[in-house]
């Protein structure tokens, strides 16, 4: 039982990685816009994943 419970802690902390992963892959993006000349990359690459991450966490129920 206490192993079942390491595991799920585990997954959890994993989980939560995975996120703050994806929170910096597109925030970084946003930072870096403002030190660049040219915005466009960063800006449509945004605006690819951000829709795809939001769906995400609708179906997870979290936001």
């Amino acid at each position: 039982m206490p192993f079942l419970l390491l595991l799920l802690l585990l997954l959890l902390f994993l989980l939560l990685l995975l996120l703050l992963l994806l929170l910096l892959f597109l925030l970084l993006p946003l930072f870096y816009r403002y030190h660049s000349t040219i915005p466009s990359e960063a800006e449509g690459r945004l605006k690819m994943v951000a829709p795809m991450i939001r769906h995400i966490l609708d179906n997870r129920g979290i936001m």
